[in-house]
């Protein structure tokens, strides 16, 4: 796909697809009750073999696909630069390199960045820890199963593990990249248009559905490890003052509507 295709395909399918829907999602399209409203996702499940968020990073056709969407975006940018009379030559890339270190500096250095951070590393550190404890509780289902003791229940229960560790692990990083980048604009001294409908609001309140969601998924997995409770609580602690941080640093999240999933 190039320019004029990727152009063609948005202006024969402009009504069918909600407008910057992918802006503020979690990109976990597979369970997306929304996906055939995006036209991002209509492009990639088109262009690609299998779905983005599944596809190996060393898969050549994952890095041929991304490589050409930024070539098209590139070309947008300067169709839109020439139309607007913006001179994309005259900006310094050292300066706009300093600048963005320097951001980024402040951006890490920020409360709730940190306090996010705590969580992506009580994370791992928890899993790499007890992965046999996990191990040992899909072993006992796998062999209750075998044995056709309430298979039901045992698949209803082994789902329901499953579940919890997919939801953990698709947030684990996304809380906290998500919380940096409400972070940028502001601490970048940018002037928001609107104090509610803005970037900053918009990716705070996607990093604070993942932190709500990770919040349930830990309570869930809780109940199947109950020996675990103090490190658990410890690492609903961390969220639950996550969530907290993004309250007190972005006072209208709440009130931000994410195009098509809070229409």
């Amino acid at each position: 796909m190039n320019k004029e295709e990727f152009q063609k395909f948005f202006d024969e399918n402009r009504e069918k697809y909600i407008p910057g829907i992918f802006n503020y999602c979690d990109r976990w399209c597979e369970r997306c009750t929304m996906a055939d409203k995006c036209s991002l996702y209509a492009i990639e499940k088109e262009e690609l073999s299998e779905p983005l968020d599944e596809m190996d990073p060393d898969n050549k056709e994952l890095w041929d696909h991304l490589g050409n969407m930024m070539t098209i975006a590139m070309e947008l940018i300067r169709d839109f630069a020439e139309e607007q009379g913006i001179d994309l030559e005259s900006i310094s890339a050292e300066e706009e390199m300093a600048e963005w270190e320097n951001a980024k500096k402040e951006i890490d250095e920020h409360p709730l960045s940190k306090q996010s951070y705590k969580y992506v590393e009580a994370c791992k550190a928890w899993f790499e820890e007890n992965r046999a404890a996990i191990d040992a509780i899909a072993a006992e289902l796998n062999q209750k199963a075998k044995l056709e003791i309430n298979p039901s229940q045992t698949h209803a229960q082994a789902k329901e593990i499953n579940d919890y560790l997919e939801v953990i692990h698709w947030y684990q990083f996304q809380i906290h990249i998500k919380i940096n980048r409400a972070l940028s604009p502001s601490l970048l001294g940018d002037d928001m248009e609107d104090p509610v409908q803005n970037d900053n609001n918009g990716s705070a309140k996607v990093a604070l559905l993942g932190t709500n969601r990770s919040i349930a998924a830990w309570y869930g997995l809780f109940k199947y490890l109950p020996n675990f409770e103090d490190e658990i609580l410890n690492i609903l602690v961390l969220l639950e003052h996550t969530k907290k941080g993004i309250a007190k640093s972005f006072p209208n999240v709440h009130k931000f509507v994410r195009p098509g999933f809070d229409e």
